[in-house]
C-alpha cells in the first residue's frame, strides 16, 4: 500500500465562522484578483470593510467590501499582506503568497474597543516613548507612549488582555478584560533587567543589518519580531524580565557560542566568523522512476520568509543556496516548500501540508528524495437542494483510504458562484461542505486522475444561537463557545457529517451557529476565564434558542 498523498498546491483554509486561531490565506497567482467574504462573529456578512493589499517597496492596493460583505482585489505581484479594516472590529491580516489556483478568502472580525492610558514613572511623571503592548490569544498589538505619557490602542478584541509597558524607569503589566472603549493608567516599577551584547568582528556594510533574535517567554523581548538590531558600535541593548535564548542574524556570518543565553544584568561580547552558506540539494521524481523537470522549490523558515528558490533540472535535481548560515538554518527549523503546477502531488504521507506546499524538514547534510504521482482533479460548482450556490462555503476533505484517525487532509472555499478547483490525492476521499448561511452537502468519492467528480447529497439542518450571560444578567463579550454533537462525544467519527463548530460571542453575548445536522448538541465555553455549558436539539429549518449563564 502507498504511503498517504499530500495536496499542492491547494486553497488552504483560513479563520471562518466556527474556527479558531490566525491561519495563512490562500496562494494567489501572481497579480491575480482574489476575491472573498467578510462576516462578523455571528455570521452575517460586515458590509463596506476596507480591504488593503501591501507589498514591501510597493504602494498599496485598496478596495472596499459590498452591501454582502464580498470583496474582490487585485493583487501587487509576488507575496502581499492584505488586511481588513473597520471602525468597531478588530483588524485581520492574512499573508497571500504565490501559486496557481485563484485565492478565495473569508474572514470573521471580531467586535473591538479602544484602549486610552498613561504610563507614569514610580514619582508619578509621564514616560514619554514607553512601548506599550496588548496581547490575547491569537492577538497582539503595541504602540509607543507621547511626550504626555500618553498611549491609544484601537481594535482591541472584547476579551482577557494582557497589557504591558517597558521604559526606563522599569515596566508594569496589568491584565484586563473589555467589555467597550476603556482607559488603563500604568506604572513603572520593580526590574526590566538591562542586557548589554557586544558582538565582534562584524565587518561594516552599509547593505547589512546585522540584528539580535530573541526566542523566550518573555512578551517585551518578542516585540519587533524578537529582533534588536545592532547599533553602530556593534552593540545590542536589551531589556529582559526573564532570561532568554539569542542568535545573531546577519547573513554570513555566526557567532561563538551559536546561541547565546542572555540574563537580566548580564553582559556579553560574541565573536562573529564567517561561515559558508549552506546548499540545499535534492532531487524530485514521479511515482513511475521519470525525472520532475521545471518545478520550483522554495526554502522557507517557520515564519515563511523565503531563504531560497530553486528549479528542478533535466535530471529531476536542484540546487538552493540559502541566505542564512547553516547554524541559523537548522535552529530556525526551515522546512523546503516544494510547490508544483497544477495535477501534481507529494506521494508521502509522512510531510506536512501547509500554504499550498509540502513542507520537508530541512538538514543542509542530506539531499532531499521525493516522488510525485498525477492528482484527481475536482471542478465543480456546488449547489443546494434548491438549485442555490453554495458560496464560500468551506470544504473539508477526509483521505479515507490512508488517513489517520479521519483526520481533515485540507479544507478549502469554494468562489462566490459556489465553485471549487481543486487537486485531490487519488482513493477513497470524504468531503463535506458548509455554506455561511447554514447550507451542507457531504460526498463520497473514488478519486482517480480523470475520474468525475463526486456526487453532493444535502444534509438536513437546523440553526442555533443564544445569548451568554453573567450572573448580573449582562452578555459576556468575546468567549468561545464549542458547539458538539452528542454523536461525536460517545465515539462516532463520520467526519462526513458535521459535528463540531466552535463560535465567538459578539459586544452584547450574543452567538450563533448555522448549518448543524439534526440530532442533539452540546454547548460549552472554551477557557478558563468564563464556564457555561448547555443542551439544545438541532431540527430541520429550525432556529434553536439557547440561554447560557456562567457559573451553570
Amino acid at each position: 500500500m502507498r504511503p498517504a498523498t499530500l495536496l499542492l498546491p491547494a486553497l488552504v483554509s483560513t479563520f471562518a465562522p466556527g474556527a479558531t486561531g490566525q491561519q495563512q490565506a490562500p496562494p494567489a497567482t501572481r497579480g491575480e484578483f482574489i476575491e472573498g467574504l467578510v462576516l462578523d462573529v455571528l455570521g452575517d456578512p460586515i458590509p463596506a470593510v476596507e480591504v488593503r493589499a501591501e507589498r514591501a517597496g510597493a504602494a498599496s492596493v485598496r478596495s472596499h467590501g459590498d452591501g454582502d460583505g464580498r470583496f474582490r482585489l487585485r493583487l501587487p505581484e509576488g507575496s502581499a499582506e492584505l488586511s481588513f479594516h473597520r471602525r468597531g472590529n478588530t483588524v485581520a491580516r492574512r499573508t497571500v503568497r504565490p501559486a496557481t489556483r485563484s485565492p478565495v478568502l473569508c474572514v470573521v472580525l471580531e467586535d473591538a474597543a479602544d484602549l486610552r492610558g498613561r504610563v507614569l514613572d514610580p514619582d508619578g511623571a509621564p514616560v514619554a516613548g514607553a512601548r506599550v503592548l496588548a496581547t490575547a490569544m491569537g492577538f497582539r498589538t503595541d504602540t509607543t507612549t507621547a511626550a504626555d505619557g500618553s498611549y491609544h490602542l484601537t481594535a482591541l478584541p472584547l476579551r482577557k488582555l494582557n497589557l504591558f509597558a517597558l521604559g526606563a524607569a522599569g515596566r508594569a503589566e496589568q491584565r484586563l478584560g473589555l467589555r467597550a472603549d476603556g482607559r488603563a493608567d500604568l506604572t513603572l516599577g520593580g526590574t526590566a533587567g538591562r542586557a548589554l551584547v557586544l558582538v565582534a568582528g562584524l565587518p561594516p556594510d552599509p547593505n547589512r543589518t546585522p540584528h539580535l533574535r530573541v526566542f523566550g517567554p518573555d512578551p517585551m523581548a518578542a516585540l519587533d519580531g524578537g529582533r534588536t538590531a545592532l547599533r553602530a558600535d556593534a552593540t545590542a541593548e536589551l531589556r529582559l524580565q526573564t532570561s532568554c535564548l539569542a542568535s545573531l542574524e546577519a547573513p554570513g556570518y555566526r557567532t561563538e557560542p551559536d546561541t547565546l543565553w542572555l540574563r537580566p544584568g548580564s553582559n556579553q561580547q560574541v565573536n562573529a566568523r564567517p561561515t559558508d552558506l549552506p546548499a540545499i540539494t535534492g532531487k524530485l521524481r514521479w511515482l513511475g522512476g521519470g525525472p520532475a523537470i521545471g518545478l520550483q522549490v522554495v526554502l522557507r523558515d517557520r515564519s515563511g520568509q523565503v531563504l531560497a528558490t530553486a528549479i528542478t533540472g533535466e535530471l529531476g535535481s536542484f540546487q538552493a543556496l540559502a541566505k542564512l548560515p547553516r547554524n541559523l538554518l537548522e535552529a530556525a527549523g526551515a522546512h523546503v516548500g516544494i510547490r508544483l503546477g497544477a495535477g501534481a502531488m507529494i506521494a508521502d504521507g509522512e510531510r506536512t501540508f501547509r500554504d499550498g506546499c509540502c513542507w520537508v524538514p530541512c538538514d543542509p547534510t542530506q539531499p532531499i528524495s521525493l516522488q510525485l504521482e498525477p492528482a484527481a482533479t475536482l471542478r465543480q460548482r456546488l449547489v443546494d437542494g434548491r438549485g442555490e450556490a453554495l458560496a464560500f462555503a468551506e470544504v473539508t476533505v477526509v483521505d479515507r483510504q490512508h488517513g489517520a484517525d479521519h483526520r481533515p487532509l485540507l479544507s478549502a472555499w469554494a468562489d462566490g458562484d459556489g465553485r471549487l478547483d481543486l487537486d485531490l490525492p487519488t482513493g477513497a476521499l470524504r468531503l463535506l461542505a458548509v455554506s455561511p448561511r447554514g447550507g451542507v452537502l457531504t460526498a463520497e468519492w473514488q478519486a482517480n486522475a480523470g475520474s468525475e467528480g463526486p456526487v453532493w447529497e444535502p444534509v438536513r439542518c437546523g440553526d442555533v444561537e443564544g445569548v451568554l450571560s453573567d450572573a448580573a444578567g449582562e452578555g459576556v463579550p468575546g468567549i468561545e463557545i464549542l458547539v458538539a454533537s452528542v454523536a461525536l462525544q460517545v465515539g462516532g467519527n463520520d467526519a462526513a457529517v458535521r459535528q463540531s463548530a466552535v463560535v465567538r460571542t459578539d459586544r452584547g453575548g450574543r452567538f450563533r451557529c448555522r448549518g448543524l445536522p439534526i440530532g442533539d448538541w452540546t454547548l460549552a465555553t472554551l477557557g478558563d476565564e468564563v464556564r457555561a455549558n448547555g443542551v439544545f436539539a438541532a431540527q430541520e429549518g429550525v432556529l434553536a434558542r439557547v440561554g447560557l449563564r456562567v457559573g451553570e
